[in-house]
């Protein structure tokens, strides 16, 4: 595994130092979100699966996630929906259910400085929720005190 210390290095090579990443600005606060997605989905794999250069200065990357709703993803994301040891029923429904995900990143680019000054990003879980739970109204009682949206992003809480 690479350690924060390399890891922030290479960021600070390719991202301008003041980076916005969906509700995130830095480097160090880039890093440390994905620390947390990594944290609650140690499974996730990311595969590409198109690259499209728009113009000079934004490029759009689509892929493909796969991850499994775990213990740590239920304590971490949906806390509501855990007391102590004990998981509410939404909450046994999506306990090792695998998530496929198509994502996709916007970066844009400062053609001078050689480095990317911002990066946005979507991937809609609601459709693969809705598949495991089967109704809206189970959904939305599982991103009602989330801190994770439906979009997969940290919310602040």
């Amino acid at each position: 595994m690479i350690d924060f210390k390399t890891q922030i290095d290479f960021m600070r090579a390719v991202m301008a130092p003041d980076v916005i990443y969906d509700t995130v600005a830095g480097v160090r606060a880039l890093v440390q979100n994905w620390q947390r997605v990594t944290a609650t989905h140690p499974d996730i794999d990311i595969s590409l699966v198109r690259l499209e250069q728009r113009s000079d200065d934004s490029v759009v990357t689509t892929v493909k996630v796969l991850t499994t709703i775990s213990e740590d993803t239920m304590r971490y994301a949906f806390p509501h929906l855990v007391d102590g040891n004990t998981f509410s029923l939404i909450a046994q429904k999506l306990l090792g259910c695998q998530l496929e995900i198509e994502g996709v990143l916007q970066m844009t680019l400062d053609a001078s400085e050689g480095r990317v000054v911002s990066l946005q990003s979507r991937a809609n879980k609601m459709m693969e929720m809705l598949r495991i739970l089967g109704s809206l109204e189970e959904v939305a009682s599982v991103f009602d005190s989330a801190y994770i949206d439906p979009e997969w992003r940290a919310l602040v809480h």
